[in-house]
């Protein structure tokens, strides 16, 4: 999070759900039937768990998914299961609170967000870990974060920063500095033959471990040729590429 917060945008000047909703449902009609509500933190929007039980209900839509930090999450993770949304991934960059306290600057801790991830996972839901590992600053932590998917049978997926926003003021680990690292810790790394999920992220396994560890190396890996992703934000514009600002209105 910028230290010096971030710009608000006025509510006259960000989609409505209604309009979220007919965009989905042509979209769904040309054949995207999976959908991923993200943001920012999506729950801190009034009303984003009525809208994400009608986009689960719409005809064709096969899957809704959640990406949230936690925080918001436990009040309605119930609701959300009983509406059909199938998985959950959590933002999660550290396990020391001092640590994701410097990343985030918010008061919730850790410990709320793991209780949320294990709620989430005694609901039904697939639980996976969003994690960006970031020099300098959260290196000790992603040992750890891996193991503690691992051990429960979760995903973790380790992101590699992209030059937008704040990430122009911070320095990524490599994706295959990474791997060594995890190597020596787990052993080796073997990459799954099978589909674990609708996007881009390259997973492995472990021969002592249950979950999964998995790469979504957007700069180096540059998976352009075959991303299936399109974003549609909150001011309106349809995005196909995270790295650029270009969308259509």
């Amino acid at each position: 999070m910028a230290s010096e917060g971030l710009p608000f945008i006025q509510h006259g000047d960000i989609l409505s759900y209604e309009e979220m909703l007919r965009v989905c449902a042509g979209l769904a009609a040309l054949g995207v039937n999976r959908y991923k509500v993200t943001g920012g933190e999506p729950l801190c929007r009034k009303g984003a768990v009525g809208f994400m039980k009608q986009l689960a209900a719409l005809p064709r839509v096969r899957e809704v998914s959640l990406t949230t930090n936690g925080s918001l999450a436990p009040p309605h993770l119930e609701e959300l299961a009983e509406a059909g949304i199938k998985a959950v991934t959590f933002s999660l960059d550290a396990l020391e609170p001092a640590i994701l306290r410097k990343i985030t600057r918010s008061a919730s801790g850790p410990e709320e967000i793991l209780r949320a991830m294990d709620q989430a996972a005694e609901l039904g839901m697939r639980v996976k870990i969003n994690t960006v590992p970031l020099k300098d600053v959260n290196e000790s932590q992603l040992i750890p974060l891996a193991l503690y998917a691992l051990e429960r049978a979760w995903q973790i997926r380790f992101i590699e920063l992209m030059p937008v926003g704040e990430g122009r003021q911070l320095a990524g680990v490599p994706p295959e500095e990474l791997f060594a690292l995890l190597e020596s810790e787990f052993g080796p790394l073997e990459k799954v033959g099978y589909k674990t999920g609708n996007g881009p992220a390259v997973m492995y396994g472990l021969q002592n471990y249950p979950g999964l560890v998995g790469f979504i190396a957007a700069l180096s890996g540059r998976f352009c040729d075959f991303c299936n992703r399109i974003r549609l934000v909150s001011t309106g514009s349809l995005k196909t590429c995270l790295c650029h600002d270009a969308g259509a209105d």
